[in-house]
């Protein structure tokens, strides 16, 4: 069962003020206000993950995708759960689902995200050390590393895009908030915050 503190909080801390933009958007010009329709005809434009939590208190082989997006949300969950084998693990979110995986089942240090046409290499920037990871897309560069050596807190950074995620409580790895002040697609986001989670974790 999901932990009812955390659903609870949830609610408070990455509500979604549909009320209070829409009656900004009315002093608007016709302009403004038709573009602001449009992207809340269409939640899934310029969507943030603001948060990751664990379905099940004491298993982390299903996690739910918070949003900045009152009533959406999706899910990760591993393939091979069944089979003890966390290498790949499918997203959900929307009309939006994607593959997360390592390349070579033997090398953890390298990590694939397909989704929405994109394919992202996620790879450890020095062999063997989990705490520092470039994601590439294109020519799309953008490094996470542990901010103040502490495994509990990360931080993306790419000109003014930052992405600042962290345990809700300390030492429960079951729940992360996201601070996303960044426009980054779907599957950047959830390499630049899943993938370092998993090595967290340690399965």
């Amino acid at each position: 069962m999901m932990r009812t503190i955390f659903k609870t909080s949830r609610k408070v801390i990455f509500r979604f003020n549909l009320s209070n933009c829409a009656s900004i958007c009315l002093r608007k010009s016709r302009v403004i206000f038709a573009v602001i329709f449009l992207f809340f005809a269409n939640p899934l434009w310029g969507q943030k993950v603001i948060g990751l939590s664990t379905q099940y208190d004491d298993r982390f082989d299903k996690w739910i995708i918070v949003t900045d997006v009152e009533g959406l949300e999706g899910t990760i969950e591993a393939t091979w759960a069944t089979l003890g084998d966390f290498s790949e693990w499918q997203y959900n979110l929307g009309d939006q689902s994607g593959i997360i995986r390592m390349r070579q089942k033997s090398d953890p240090n390298v990590w694939e995200i397909m989704g929405g046409g994109q394919i992202i290499e996620a790879r450890t920037v020095f062999p063997g050390e989990m705490g520092h990871w470039q994601m590439h897309s294109g020519r799309q560069r953008v490094d996470v590393e542990i901010f103040r050596r502490s495994p509990e807190q990360w931080l993306a950074e790419k000109n003014e895009e930052e992405i600042f995620f962290y345990t809700y409580r300390e030492h429960d790895l079951r729940d992360w908030i996201v601070e996303n002040k960044a426009t980054f697609s779907l599957p950047m986001q959830l390499a630049l915050i899943f993938v370092p989670i998993l090595h967290v974790i340690s399965f």
